[in-house]
């Protein structure tokens, strides 16, 4: 359920800043940020960003707003936890969930790019600490980077549920093969790779390990030397463990009952599909990046030509007579979808 009403709170949150994207003032929590049309010769009923927020139980947000590939502006609004009184930044951190998947894609490029890594390659030829267990699905096509990048690799487990402060946390081995202490069932191969677009944290998790054991360094430590601190996303981590100077900024869950999260906030070992950290403005930052590097403008991380080959569909991403379905799936034509980001919201919420 909690998951649920972030979704609906998201779509909100992004349809409010499209509609202060059309303003250069920075909206106030008394600014309308919802026109709702009523019947005929009524007059529309106008919906403030303070009440949208307290519709949806969400004691702070934070917005950061592109226009023309430029950071508009950026505020956060309300509270960092339900009942406190630290007031939401533009640096306070928040669990990224999902939009970790991006992010980790633009590493995967950067080694792709210097031919570290191959989209088309059988991931098993450079995994050494796990392997994907091959099965008759396997035997025609094997799990590629371009299948794991673009959730078209016929993995199962689409996400994770994270863990209580406190509780033990599996290794990424034990999540792969939903092993205890993970909460997941084992990694799979469902589907025969390339057949259809089926969402797999999974998969990511798989990507994550492919870039560690390829590099011989963390996951994290990799993300932050090669995408963040190149993107100037200086607010983000992938750490699991924020350090305590990233910790106090951090914003604390709240659950349906407008109560805090225990804890604050859930572990998610799974860093490649949910581990980061960061703020909208980094997202910003982020988006920007890989926008301007497109048109040979930025290219901090990856040249113009992987930039366009992460936003444009492949044909040999699926079979031919596969090909036209789904490349009518705009989330599952691409590594990383060619309008990314417009804006970038986060509401103080639990992602569990």
């Amino acid at each position: 359920m909690l998951r649920i009403r972030l979704s609906a709170f998201l779509l909100c949150a992004i349809g409010v800043t499209a509609l202060f994207a059309k303003t250069p003032h920075i909206p106030e929590p008394s600014s309308i940020a919802l026109t709702l049309p009523l019947a005929p010769g009524e007059a529309p009923l106008e919906v403030t960003l303070a009440q949208l927020m307290a519709i949806y139980k969400d004691p702070g947000l934070s917005i950061a707003v592109i226009d023309h590939n430029r950071l508009s502006w950026a505020r956060g609004f309300g509270v960092t936890a339900a009942g406190g009184s630290t007031p939401v930044t533009t640096r306070t951190l928040f669990q990224a969930a999902s939009i970790s998947k991006p992010v980790t894609a633009t590493g995967a490029m950067w080694l792709v790019q210097r031919a570290k890594l191959s989209l088309d390659e059988d991931v098993n030829l450079k995994l050494k600490s796990w392997k994907v267990p091959d099965n008759q699905l396997t035997s025609a096509r094997k799990v590629t980077l371009r299948g794991l990048l673009s959730h078209s690799a016929g993995l199962n487990v689409g996400g994770f549920d994270g863990y209580a402060q406190g509780q033990p946390v599996p290794t990424t081995a034990q999540t792969l093969d939903g092993l205890p202490p993970a909460n997941n069932p084992p990694v799979r191969v469902t589907a025969a790779p390339g057949s259809a677009c089926n969402y797999s944290g999974g998969g990511y998790t798989i990507a994550g390990l492919l870039m560690k054991d390829v590099t011989g360094e963390s996951f994290e430590d990799f993300m932050r030397r090669r995408v963040l601190l190149p993107a100037g996303m200086t607010d983000s981590t992938f750490q699991r463990e924020l350090p305590p100077a990233l910790a106090l900024r951090a914003a604390t869950g709240t659950r349906r009952d407008r109560q805090p999260l225990p804890g604050k906030w859930r572990l998610f070992p799974e860093l490649a599909p949910d581990g980061l950290w960061s703020t909208p403005t980094d997202l910003a930052k982020f988006a920007i990046e890989i926008a301007l590097s497109g048109r040979g403008k930025a290219n901090h991380v990856l040249s113009p030509s992987s930039c366009r080959r992460c936003s444009k569909f492949n044909a040999t991403m699926t079979p031919p007579d596969r090909a036209e379905r789904v490349s009518a799936l705009p989330s599952a034509t691409g590594i990383i979808p060619k309008s990314f980001f417009t804006t970038a919201a986060m509401p103080v919420s639990s992602l569990c």
